[in-house]
């Protein structure tokens, strides 16, 4: 974790404490509280707390990838032998074609894009903010330029996430940060996205897509064998393509763990 989002955390004190405002993060001349801005900012100021009733400001937890664990699901669990070697907040489109389609057919995918951001230490710090982060990152627009963070957690770019076919979801992790190839991949298996998930951005839309597990292809690069996409937030389509153009893409969140 950066120390800016130190900072944040200390910062954050004061919003968590003083009455409603808060700055809604699509419109910069109106405020309003979001239910997921609020869960995270009291999360945030718990672990603020914590910082001063322990006196450890402004030591970090360590950033020790054995205690970060994956949030429990139905997915096989990783390989015999894989250790964890990265985490990602993915912020992106799902996207969807309605071309042949008629008007009660369902969209068919046409896979994703999405910037990939440095989570690991923040698994290993923060567990509780991590699964709180991919909702709130939902409710800001994806950064435009490779230099910039995400916010509100301010987690640099580690890679990008794209499709070149419809069954090969590819995950280059080489960027000036970090270089741990071009991960080519299919799906192993999928569970559909636990009751509750958010329903997509300010809370409206059509639900989170699946969590997958995902295998590693010929053609990767690198020793990432197995990819987890988990806590995922929006990115489901509609249930048909009444008033749908022929292509459209819905905003989508979600974790990524990957695995050598």
């Amino acid at each position: 974790m950066r120390p800016s989002t130190y900072l944040m955390l200390a910062l954050s004190t004061a919003i968590v404490i003083v009455a409603q405002p808060t700055l809604r993060p699509r419109d910069k001349d109106e405020y309003d509280w979001t239910p997921a801005l609020q869960s995270y900012y009291q999360a945030v100021g718990k672990h603020v707390a914590n910082i001063r009733e322990t006196k450890n400001f402004p030591k970090l937890p360590p950033c020790d990838l054995t205690l970060a664990v994956m949030p429990p699901s139905s997915l096989p669990p990783p390989n015999t032998g894989l250790t964890l070697a990265h985490v990602a907040l993915g912020r992106g489109t799902q996207n969807y074609t309605c071309v042949g389609k008629t008007p009660t057919e369902a969209p068919a995918p046409l896979g994703a894009l999405a910037q990939l951001y440095n989570a690991t230490c923040f698994a290993a710090r923060y567990p509780d903010l991590l699964a709180l982060a991919p909702n709130v990152a939902l409710q800001y627009p994806v950064p435009t330029s490779d230099k910039a963070s995400l916010p509100p957690s301010n987690l640099d770019i580690s890679g990008h996430h794209y499709f070149i076919d419809l069954t090969t979801a590819t995950f280059n992790l080489d960027v000036p940060s970090q270089q741990q190839g071009v991960v080519l991949s299919g799906k192993l298996a999928a569970t559909p996205a636990p009751s509750g998930s958010p329903l997509g951005l300010d809370g409206a839309g059509y639900g989170s897509v699946p969590w997958l597990l995902l295998g590693a292809k010929a053609g990767t690069t690198g020793k990432i064998q197995q990819i987890y996409r988990v806590n995922t937030a929006g990115g489901s389509p509609p249930p048909n393509c009444a008033n749908q153009g022929d292509y459209f893409e819905v905003q989508y969140a979600a974790e990524y763990w990957f695995w050598s």
